[in-house]
């Protein structure tokens, strides 16, 4: 539920309002992606602070009260006409809320629970998780249309918090059993981590993926828009890809079995980077659901294997920590992309541009992601 709520909130919904926000605060596209860059950017830099947190003391302040901070933040975000404000306020509280119930936190605490079969649980969550985009894109297109765009961020925040602290007490006494206390110090972590050649080519084909994946969510509305699609198609083939994304997580775990989780990895990448072209000519409505089928199973995907990669990789006593440290090298991708994409659509006046140097960053991800195997080998040997 607290991963539903809180990716249907800014995450997915900011792509549906982006064009609203802008007409009424009178900004353009490369405004409102940096003020999307900066949330994400801040979402890996908390999410360093939240794992270690998790691994030393458990979750319960983090959802009790860091949350719940970063939901009333991305509500007053809606509250002002100041665009600096607006970016001020949207950036702390979607970095606040990302860092607290993404995948690297509610994957670390869903391993910590169930820590016998790691594969199954993080699928399991991200099965639930994939619920978040057709929930919230056409909820967001409702509210949008009918309420206005400040209502489409109240209101989802305010929802948000309460699965929050419904959250905090479901786990209020993790820590006392169930988290190890072995782990050495952050620092110290990140450092004997990055000692393995594996770790550190996977850490760059994270960045590289981040910049695919946040381009297309963030533009894959105003981009179909562009090609010719109306403003509520749009939307509902938007949150339609995100029905499609349990098509590459219901079947993970007799895929892993048949197959393994880098090998898969790799080619969700890959279509990651294939869809971001496909979605240039998605004015034909065939091309549309192409896109929507092709791009929410692979995406659908990536969440899952890039848990059972780190699984793989990351020691387990610091596996919150440093799931962190990598939401935090993924947040700088996600972050300048948008940034980058936004102002490249305002100077050219299309997306084309934009979803080019997203396509080719996908391919670049599953190069090195693919060195990053046969380092991981290697080491093993």
């Amino acid at each position: 539920m607290l991963a539903v709520l809180v990716y249907g909130s800014w995450f997915y919904g900011y792509g549906v309002i982006i064009d609203d926000i802008g007409d009424d605060l009178g900004v353009g596209l490369g405004v409102l992606g940096f003020a999307y860059g900066a949330a994400n950017i801040l979402t890996g830099v908390f999410a360093v602070f939240a794992g270690r947190r998790l691994d030393v003391r458990g979750p319960f302040v983090v959802f009790m009260f860091v949350g719940p901070l970063g939901c009333l933040l991305y509500a007053l975000s809606a509250a002002t006409d100041s665009a600096v404000l607006f970016v001020t306020a949207f950036s702390l509280g979607g970095g606040l809320m990302g860092a607290s119930a993404f995948y690297a936190m509610t994957q670390a605490v869903a391993v910590r629970l169930f820590p016998s079969d790691p594969i199954r649980t993080i699928t399991r969550i991200t099965i639930w998780g994939a619920l978040s985009s057709p929930i919230a894109i056409p909820l967001t297109e409702v509210m949008r249309d009918h309420l206005g765009w400040r209502t489409a961020v109240v209101i989802p925040s305010c929802t948000a918090a309460g699965a929050y602290v419904i959250t905090a007490l479901a786990t209020r006494h993790m820590h006392r059993g169930v988290v190890q206390q072995q782990s050495s110090g952050l620092l110290t972590a990140i450092r004997r981590a990055l000692q393995h050649r594996a770790i550190r080519l996977n850490i760059v084909a994270s960045f590289t993926t981040s910049i695919g994946v946040s381009v297309l969510l963030v533009f894959q509305v105003p981009t179909m828009k562009w090609a010719g699609l109306t403003a509520a198609t749009a939307a509902s083939l938007a949150g339609l890809r995100g029905v499609f994304q349990l098509a590459g997580r219901l079947p993970l775990p007799r895929l892993v079995a048949k197959s393994d989780s880098w090998r898969l990895l790799g080619v969700a990448r890959f279509i990651v980077g294939v869809s971001c072209l496909i979605i240039l000519a998605s004015g034909n409505v065939v091309v549309a659901v192409l896109y929507v089928v092709v791009a929410g199973a692979a995406i659908g995907a990536l969440s899952a294997l890039d848990g059972m990669v780190s699984r793989d990789l990351l020691p387990p006593d610091d596996f919150g920590s440093l799931m962190g440290a990598m939401a935090f090298i993924y947040s700088i991708g996600s972050g300048v992309a948008p940034i980058i994409a936004g102002h490249l659509n305002d100077v050219t006046g299309n997306p084309v541009a934009a979803m080019t140097l997203a396509a080719i960053s996908s391919f670049i991800s599953t190069a090195l992601l693919a060195a990053a195997r046969r380092a991981h080998r290697d080491a093993l040997s």
